[in-house]
């Protein structure tokens, strides 16, 4: 369990996690069939050399996160 010194943390981290999850229920919903593996100048790709796919697991930690 996270411990906050100052209840303005917390809220800033429930706050930024919050946003991040609609990020990603944004990128799923708007490009369903799409799995990204890493960006290139802002904007989500999956089609990089084997080196770019470090990341892939990242999409699904955060599906798996998020989850309620």
């Amino acid at each position: 369990m996270i411990q906050f010194e100052l209840e303005t943390d917390k809220k800033l981290f429930l706050d930024t996690f919050k946003f991040a999850q609609k990020q990603a229920k944004r990128l799923i919903g708007q490009y369903p069939d799409f799995y990204p593996m890493y960006t290139k100048e802002g904007r989500w790709k999956h089609d990089g050399p084997s080196w770019t796919q470090w990341c892939d697991g990242f999409l699904p930690g955060m599906m798996w996160r998020f989850h309620k």
